[in-house]
C-alpha cells in the first residue's frame, strides 16, 4: 500500500472533499471547534474519511477567550510555541494562553479488512550491545576486534580474506563502515569505537597500567612507557663511575 500526501487548508466548521492525485479516491475532512477549559490540552477535532493527518500547521488563528473573573470575551492570537499574555478590558484580570505545538491523536482508528502484513525485523547476525562472535576476530587477524561492511556487496566480514573466501565472485572494494566487536555498534571506520571507546584496530600497543589490565610484556609494551626498558640489559648504562668514581679510585690505590 502506497501513501500519497496532499496539503489542504481548512477552517473551523468547514468541510472539504478533494480527490487523490494518484488514485482519484475521495478524501474528506471536517474540522470542529472545542470548548477549552483551563486544564484542556486540545482545541479542535476532525472527522476524516479515506485519509489520515500526517502533519498540521496553525496559521493566523485566534481564540475567543473568556475571563474567569467577569466572563468578558476577548480574542487572543494563538501562535505555535509561544505564550500569549493579555488583560481583560473590563476587570483587568490577567489572562495567559500557552500553546506548545500541534499533536494529533487518533481516537477511532480506521478499521482495515483482511490480514495486516507484519514487517519482520532483519536478522543482522548480531545483537547491538553484546559482543560479536569471537569479539569480531578471525583466524587471519587475531587482534582486530571488528567487522567491516564492504561497499561491493554491503555484507559484513572480519577481513578481506574472509570476504574473498565466502564471496569469491564479488569484486573487492574498500570498506568505509565497521561494527565494533565489543559493543556491536555500526559506525564509520576508525581505530577506536566511538560508543564504548575501546581500541579495536589491534595496532596501538598497550601500556603498563590501564587500570591494572595493561601489558606486562616489555616486547609488546608501548615505546612511550617508562617501564619498557626498566631493568633491561639492553638499556644504556653510564660508564662515568668507572672513569672518575669509587671504582676508579680503588684501581689507582692498588
Amino acid at each position: 500500500k502506497q501513501w500519497y500526501q496532499r496539503r489542504v487548508a481548512i477552517t473551523a466548521g468547514e468541510s472539504k472533499s478533494v480527490a487523490c492525485a494518484r488514485c482519484s479516491c475521495q478524501l474528506s475532512c471536517k474540522l470542529y471547534k472545542k470548548l477549552c477549559l483551563p486544564s484542556s490540552t486540545s482545541i479542535a477535532c476532525t472527522d476524516l474519511a479515506g485519509c489520515s493527518v500526517a502533519d498540521a500547521l496553525l496559521v493566523r488563528s485566534q481564540i475567543n477567550s473568556i475571563c474567569t473573573e467577569c466572563s468578558n470575551s476577548t480574542f487572543l492570537g494563538l501562535n505555535s510555541g509561544a505564550t500569549n499574555t493579555s488583560w481583560c478590558t473590563v476587570c483587568g484580570h490577567k489572562m495567559i494562553i500557552s500553546f506548545e505545538g500541534i499533536k494529533t491523536i487518533v481516537i477511532n482508528p480506521p478499521q482495515t479488512s483482511g490480514k495486516q502484513r507484519v514487517k519482520k525485523k532483519a536478522n543482522k547476525g548480531y545483537v547491538e550491545g553484546q559482543p560479536l562472535p569471537d569479539k569480531g576476530t578471525c583466524k587471519h587477524y587475531k587482534k582486530s576486534q571488528r567487522w567491516f561492511r564492504f561497499s561491493c556487496c554491503g555484507r559484513l566480514f572480519p577481513c578481506d580474506k574472509c570476504h574473498d573466501a565466502q564471496v569469491p565472485d564479488c569484486p573487492l572494494e574498500q570498506a568505509h563502515r565497521m561494527v565494533c566487536g565489543l559493543c556491536a555498534k555500526e559506525q564509520p571506520m576508525r581505530g577506536q569505537c566511538k560508543f564504548c571507546h575501546s581500541e579495536i584496530s589491534g595496532t596501538i600497543r598497550s601500556i603498563h597500567w590501564e587500570g591494572g589490565k595493561g601489558c606486562r610484556d616489555q616486547m609488546r609494551m608501548s615505546n612511550n612507557d617508562s617501564r619498557k626498558h626498566k631493568n633491561s640489559k639492553l638499556k644504556t648504562q653510564s660508564q662515568k663511575e668507572k672513569r672518575v668514581g669509587q671504582h676508579k679510585k680503588k684501581e689507582d690505590a692498588e
